[in-house]
C-alpha cells in the first residue's frame, strides 16, 4: 500500500516578501539589481532543494556543476520580477513577455562544489540585450563563500557577495561566473542557486 502522496503548497513555499532591500552594484557599464530577503520563508525553498537529488545530465552544453529542473506552480514570482525588471531595467521587456517566461519557469537550482579554483572561465549566457539572468542564493549565510563574479572582455570587474536570500538581477550578455573561494564547497557543502532565465 501507497504511503500518502505529498502535495506541494507553491503560493507558502515560494512566497515572495516584502521586506525587501534592494541596492543597484555598479561594474564598469554593467548594472546588478540586488535584493535582500528575497523570499518570506527561503529556509522552505532550500528545504526543497536539499530533498530533490540533483543530476549531471543536463542539455546546457559544458555546464560544470549538477542541476535540480523540476516543474512547480512559480507564479507567485510574476509580479515581483515585473516590478523589479521594469523599474530598474524599463524598455527592454513587455509585462506579458516577463508573465510568460515567468509563468512558465521551472524550479532549476544550480548545485557545484569548488575544485581549488577561484573561478571558472566567464561565460555568458545569451547575446540578447534584452533578457535577463536571475538567481538566488539558498546556501545559508555560514556555508557561503564567494558570489557571482562579473567580467568584460574577459576582465575580472568584481563580484556580488553570496548570502541566504539575496536575488540578483543582471543581463544575460553580460560575462560572468560562479566565484567559489579556493576549496569552500567540498564534502557535503554544495553551492546552490535558484536560477531563473528571463
Amino acid at each position: 500500500m501507497l504511503k500518502s502522496m505529498l502535495i506541494i503548497n507553491e503560493q507558502r513555499r515560494f512566497k515572495v516578501g516584502k521586506e525587501h532591500k534592494v541596492e543597484v552594484i555598479n561594474f564598469d557599464d554593467i548594472e546588478v539589481l540586488v535584493v535582500d530577503n528575497f523570499y518570506e520563508n527561503p529556509e522552505l525553498v532550500r528545504e526543497l532543494a536539499l530533498m530533490i537529488p540533483a543530476t549531471k545530465h543536463t542539455n546546457r552544453g559544458g555546464y560544470p556543476a549538477a542541476m535540480i529542473n523540476i516543474t512547480y506552480d512559480l507564479r507567485s514570482l510574476v509580479e515581483p520580477y515585473k516590478h523589479y525588471i521594469q523599474t530598474y531595467f524599463p524598455n527592454h521587456l513587455s509585462d506579458e513577455y516577463i508573465e510568460m517566461c515567468m509563468s512558465q519557469a521551472t524550479f532549476m537550482v544550480n548545485v557545484m562544489s569548488s575544485d581549488g579554483n577561484e573561478y571558472a572561465p566567464p561565460h555568458i549566457d545569451n547575446p540578447s540585450g534584452d533578457n535577463f539572468a536571475s538567481g538566488i542564493y539558498l546556501n545559508k549565510d555560514d556555508e557561503c563563500s564567494g558570489g557571482t563574479a562579473f567580467f568584460k572582455e574577459d576582465q575580472y570587474l568584481g563580484y556580488v557577495k553570496m548570502k541566504f536570500n539575496r536575488m540578483i538581477l543582471y543581463f544575460q550578455n553580460v560575462q560572468h561566473t560562479a566565484r567559489m573561494e579556493r576549496n569552500s564547497f567540498v564534502g557535503g557543502n554544495y553551492r546552490i542557486s535558484q536560477q531563473f532565465f528571463i
